[in-house]
């Protein structure tokens, strides 16, 4: 009987580790795919739904049952703080639908951003029964992460996915494609630097899949999520256990010579990178995004507290900046859709990841050590002129992750043994 209920534990076990990798992924890919190509901005701020907005609502209704019935009958805790603050975020969102310029989509969104905070409430609570050995969950999902991010970065090789002569996946924005190439060849580097357990076959490729992903990355010609990796790189060199000082000082010492030989040797063409077919003017104000901000600013004073409601930025700010479709800035996104408060909340989830890093800065063994502060670095400096985790989608998923990881306090395995005292 004990080893049947052994057998039925280890079988209940695994589906859970299955379903919670599957969960994961499924978020981290289902918002940024564009199946039927590019909306209009104006099309989509009309509030118009599309084949996308109902895959995307289907995955997290499930997702969302999935996560109910597990939580049904047991309490699951929500003692951290990250996990507060993401929930937070969530139910204002989803009530700012009573204010909201699009209150529907306030709803959904919102509804999305609870959908997530609840599994990331859900996983913490599974990796705190366990020791920090007995994570599979956690190299799987990042696996799943490059492997895809590959698969369809190879598709848009294939197809000669290229707008504006700008590398991208089919049907996605060159923005949204950087964004994955860029955490995923992060993901590949601490991979390779922390020295991961993953499949033999990855182990063998990881090198080659960071140089061509940091290749993709340029490809794509998205300046802040490229100053995102670059600004990144430095944490992982440092922050590595498995790297003795000597080497993080030959890595660290290499990284500064190539990008001073690239600033020395190759002036004129980093220019024309960086001013991407543009000129000094457009550079200097961001490609138009000052003017953006300066127009969001500017509205938000009619409702400075809690904004416009959820989403409300695809029409807001094209009322004026017809291209824009959200703020091209966390705050600012933040701002109009959810006002000074929903700024401060996105502004504490993300120092709240940092504070936790430098709390765990000396646990060799922890999962997130490195990968944690890297990526942390990564959505910071990437939230310059991008939303990132103002809305549902792959970034703010990842912030959920790297929060699961952060607020689970994993206990070390007892090991029981029996003693019988010998006969006198």
């Amino acid at each position: 009987m004990t080893l049947h209920r052994l057998r039925a534990s280890n079988r209940h076990l695994t589906r859970d580790r299955r379903w919670l990798t599957t969960a994961w992924v499924v978020l981290l890919f289902i918002s940024s795919f564009r199946f039927s190509g590019f909306r209009d901005p104006a099309l989509a701020a009309s509030g118009v739904a599309s084949v996308e907005n109902a895959i995307e609502v289907l995955a997290y209704s499930v997702i969302a049952a999935l996560v109910i019935k597990r939580w049904y009958g047991n309490r699951i805790p929500m003692d951290s703080s990250g996990i507060r603050l993401l929930m937070g975020l969530g139910a204002l969102a989803m009530t700012s639908a009573l204010w909201s310029r699009v209150p529907l989509f306030s709803l959904v969104r919102g509804s999305q951003v609870v959908v997530l905070a609840m599994l990331t409430a859900y996983t913490s609570h599974v990796w705190n029964t366990r020791s920090e050995s007995e994570w599979p969950e956690w190299s799987s999902i990042w696996a799943a992460i490059l492997w895809i991010t590959c698969i369809v970065s190879g598709a848009g090789l294939l197809l000669s996915s290229w707008i504006d002569s700008r590398f991208t996946w089919p049907g996605t924005h060159p923005g949204a494609t950087a964004g994955y190439l860029g955490v995923a060849a992060l993901v590949a580097l601490v991979m390779l630097m922390q020295k991961w357990e993953v499949s033999s076959v990855l182990r063998r490729v990881l090198p080659i899949l960071v140089i061509a992903l940091v290749i993709l990355i340029v490809l794509t010609g998205t300046r802040t999520m490229i100053a995102a990796f670059i600004t990144a790189l430095p944490v992982v060199i440092l922050t590595s256990s498995f790297a003795s000082r000597g080497i993080r000082a030959l890595l660290g010492g290499f990284f500064a010579y190539v990008l001073a030989a690239v600033m020395l040797l190759w002036p004129e063409r980093l220019v024309e990178f960086v001013l991407r077919g543009g000129s000094v003017e457009q550079l200097s104000s961001l490609t138009g995004r000052t003017e953006l901000w300066q127009y969001a600013l500017e509205a938000l004073e009619r409702s400075p507290w809690f904004g416009f409601g959820y989403g409300s930025g695809r029409v807001v700010l094209t009322e004026r900046i017809p291209w824009s479709g959200t703020g091209h800035n966390l705050w600012i996104e933040a701002g109009v859709s959810l006002g000074i408060v929903g700024a401060v909340l996105v502004t504490l989830i993300i120092s709240w990841l940092f504070v936790q890093t430098f709390k765990n800065r000396h646990s060799v063994s922890h999962p997130g050590k490195t990968l944690v502060p890297t990526l942390a670095v990564f959505l910071t400096v990437g939230s310059v002129a991008g939303p990132t985790i103002a809305l549902p989608g792959f970034l703010l998923t990842v912030a959920g992750l790297l929060i699961a990881c952060e607020s689970t306090r994993p206990t070390e395995p007892t090991l029981a043994v029996d003693l019988e005292c010998p006969a006198l």
